[in-house]
């Protein structure tokens, strides 16, 4: 079974073998070659996991919306100080 990771700004299509409320179990493979298995959280800061590569695509940029909105809104307080400063008086 396939499942979308969004991941940074890439989205990963990654062979799950089970999956809980909560967590994904992938499989994976150690240094020596053995096959073991990992759970992951779903849901992360900075990854989540989607049914379709649409759905990781919308987290991906949602994600980056946030980022633009947060920023904007640090760049205005910014500039009120700027202005405030500027208009100081000794």
């Amino acid at each position: 079974m396939i499942k979308y990771q969004a991941c940074f700004e890439k989205i990963f299509a990654i062979e799950f073998l089970r999956e809980t409320k909560k967590h994904m179990v992938v499989s994976i493979c150690r240094h020596n070659g053995r096959l073991d298995e990992r759970r992951e959280a779903k849901i992360k800061d900075l990854s989540s996991w989607h049914d379709t590569w649409a759905d990781a695509h919308a987290a991906l940029i949602q994600r980056a919306q946030g980022e633009v909105d947060r920023l904007q809104y640090q760049l205005e307080r910014a500039n009120k100080r700027l202005i405030k400063r500027k208009a100081m008086k000794q």
